[in-house]
């Protein structure tokens, strides 16, 4: 049972972790749109900072007020390279498959 529900009132630190793997090749768009929302969603004295991962985080910037730094790296998401190389590979193997 919730006794007490307030909105904070101090500023918070948040780090926003965007899956960069693969798997998310489809939803890319979906992710940057929402991501968007979030930062734009934040008060201005709460502070972000914007990471990367797929086999290993990649952070994109510390955590700061300035929200530009924050939908710039939002912007630049997409697929790390090791990923895009892995999804390469396995298309590749896939095209060279005499079964399919």
């Amino acid at each position: 049972q919730v006794d007490a529900f307030q909105e904070a009132v101090e500023p918070v630190s948040i780090v926003m972790l965007l899956d960069a793997s693969g798997s998310m090749v489809k939803a890319a768009e979906s992710v940057k749109a929402a991501a968007r929302s979030f930062v734009d969603a934040l008060r201005t004295e709460d502070s972000l900072s914007v990471v990367l991962f797929a086999d290993a985080p990649l952070s994109e910037h510390d955590l700061t007020r300035d929200r530009d730094q924050s939908r710039n790296a939002i912007d630049r998401y997409v697929l790390t390279r090791l990923e895009r190389e892995k999804l390469e590979a396995d298309t590749l193997r896939l095209l060279d498959d005499p079964d399919l």
